[in-house]
């Protein structure tokens, strides 16, 4: 399984990026263009790793996401 780990982007931002793709598509002679339903931030790519590890991974995220404790 390909993992990686990602932030969605707003309605309003998808909007804009997909004005700035469709005039880079215009010109362009090739290359693959994401679906506006597929457009996020790619923060890490993880690559290839045994569905086994994802639970872990996931809690590794979730832990990190967390706000810091509050200073004492």
């Amino acid at each position: 399984m390909r993992l990686f780990i990602a932030v969605n982007c707003t309605d309003e931002v998808k909007s804009r990026l997909l004005q700035i793709r469709n005039r880079i598509r215009a010109e362009a002679a090739t290359g693959n263009f994401s679906r506006p339903e597929n457009l996020h931030l790619t923060l890490v790519f993880i690559g290839e790793t045994p569905a086994g590890l994802v639970p872990k991974i996931a809690l590794i995220i979730e832990q990190a996401c967390r706000p810091p404790p509050p200073e004492f």
